[in-house]
């Protein structure tokens, strides 16, 4: 039964990444797997507590300061997720270091297939030049539909993953390599700036803390030559990845009329003025999360000259989660999220888990710029990893019980 349990949460890992249908499939298959579990036991045992109650914490106070619009809950359902994954690994399965890290093989396979088809799909479409010319939104939304921030998430992770993996034996050094090689090719196309630096400034941690203090100057020259070479090849292909970098610091004062456009520095100067404006008139509760976005618009059309802001409905949300959480919950449900990340990175530090502290610190860098969890994709790839890696300590048979 053990087995039976240990599979369907490596099953889990695996069908995550593959979209709305199949991750209802994996939430399934962790429900049946946490059922056998407590069977097994003829109890429910929490591996962490502290753990689950912070997790669940922030999401709980967006479910509660929604409570008396429950059309809107119904609508928007995706919170729940935040509360229900949590649970189901709050329970102490039986896994082993090893089985932790066939889920995140298995998780950096299934990333590793998805990219790969997206664009082999992609190139027979439009044709091989075509990949050079800006492709991250029909890259993302070939096959299974994802916007390229999510996207370049999810491929991030595998990348760290798939590093951190060498070192386990699960999996051939050179295999792994190769991989993470192609995945960060798939990335540098997908064109999201942020999530590139994090994966390479977490990449770089995670290499640096595993090798002797004696190799640590010439791992970081090694490093640092390996960037330069990736950015001086973006450069003279032109991919527009470059022309993103250039936007957001106005590269020779280019982008002088960058409202008309989306995507650069002076956006979300204007999203973070009206967010921080907003977040003055209730800063302990906050707005709800049901009124954030109406609230959003409102500044939008009365403070922004930029027509992608204020014509229409906009649903330009605040571009950055701690933002998005204070706006929604007040201080109260900031402090909330902070606590987990710092939870995470103290349990990692005190543990030496290094891949749960590579992990935390890579989510914690992307939500500076985008609010991943706003959204259904991001909410099952952070829930799912930080509960699994947070509250499932790796099961020995000597302590066991």
């Amino acid at each position: 039964m053990k087995n039976i349990s240990n599979n369907l949460i490596i099953a889990t890992g695996f069908l995550i990444p593959l979209g709305v249908a199949t991750q209802n499939i994996s939430l399934l298959l962790l429900l049946i797997a946490t059922l056998l579990t407590v069977k097994k036991r003829k109890a429910i045992k929490m591996s962490d507590p502290k753990a689950f109650i912070l997790l669940i914490f922030c999401p709980l106070l967006l479910i509660l300061s929604s409570l008396h619009d429950i059309t809107f809950l119904v609508e928007n359902p995706n919170v729940f997720l935040a509360v229900v994954i949590p649970l189901l690994l709050s329970v102490r399965h039986e896994l082993a270091r090893k089985e932790i890290n066939k889920i995140l093989l298995a998780f950096v396979i299934s990333v590793s297939l998805l990219s790969l088809s997206k664009t082999l799909v992609f190139i027979y479409q439009e044709g091989i030049e075509s990949i050079l010319v800006f492709p991250q939104k029909k890259l993302a939304s070939l096959l299974i539909r994802y916007s390229y921030l999510n996207l370049s998430m999810y491929v991030g992770s595998a990348i760290i993953f798939s590093l951190y993996l060498m070192k386990t034996g699960i999996m051939k050094k050179s295999i792994l390599i190769v991989n993470s090689f192609l995945l960060l090719v798939f990335l540098v196309l997908l064109s999201s700036r942020l999530i590139l630096l994090a994966t390479l400034l977490t990449v770089f941690l995670l290499i640096m803390f595993n090798t002797p203090a004696k190799k640590r100057f010439l791992v970081t020259v090694s490093f640092g030559v390996f960037v330069l070479t990736v950015s001086t090849t973006m450069y003279f292909l032109d991919l527009p990845i470059v022309e993103k970098m250039k936007e957001a610091i106005n590269y020779n004062n280019e982008y002088s009329n960058i409202k008309e456009k989306w995507g650069g520095r002076i956006m979300r100067q204007e999203i973070w003025y009206c967010a921080a404006a907003l977040i003055t008139e209730k800063p302990i509760f906050g707005h709800g999360y049901n009124n954030v976005q109406n609230k959003l618009n409102g500044c939008y059309e009365n403070t922004s000259e930029n027509p992608v802001l204020y014509r229409g409905k906009s649903k330009k949300n605040a571009h950055n989660q701690f933002l998005q959480f204070t706006l929604a919950t007040g201080v109260l449900g900031l402090f909330a999220f902070l606590t987990v990340i710092f939870y995470a990175i103290k349990k990692s530090v005190s543990t030496k888990d290094l891949i749960l502290f590579s992990f935390i610190t890579f989510a914690a860098l992307c939500f500076l710029t985008e609010s991943h969890l706003e959204r259904n994709h991001t909410i099952y790839l952070f829930y799912f990893f930080v509960s699994l890696l947070l509250q499932q300590v790796p099961y020995e048979k000597s302590n066991s019980q």
